[in-house]
């Protein structure tokens, strides 16, 4: 058995966050909320029911931080832009068709606690 190269920059978390995205679409707004499935300092997966995450669209997201040791012991949000850089078809699971998207954060994400 091969094993596939690591090509990863950053260090994902596996870690499910709720999250708001809103695509642009073909001059179209389409917001959708949901869970990630990670998140890294480079960028962010979560699954959707929706295909209105074509690779190349621009994202502007906002992930709901818990508070924590650590960080603040308050909740806070997490606001930054992206571009879907993958669209992983993961089938019917009975509930209808579900993708698994990846977007890249264009820059460092704001914090807003």
């Amino acid at each position: 058995m091969q094993h596939q190269e690591e090509r990863r920059e950053h260090r994902r978390v596996g870690i499910r966050l709720p999250i708001e995205c809103v695509a642009d679409t073909a001059g179209r707004k389409v917001t959708y909320r949901t869970v990630t499935d990670d998140v890294s300092s480079g960028g962010v997966s979560f699954e959707a029911e929706s295909d209105d995450f074509p690779v190349g669209v621009s994202l502007e997201m906002e992930l709901e931080v818990p508070p924590g040791d650590g960080h603040s012991p308050y909740p806070g949000r997490v606001r930054g832009t992206g571009t879907v850089v993958r669209v992983d078809r993961l089938g019917d699971g009975g509930a209808g068709l579900r993708y698994r998207v990846a977007a890249h954060f264009n820059k460092p994400l704001k914090l807003a606690f």
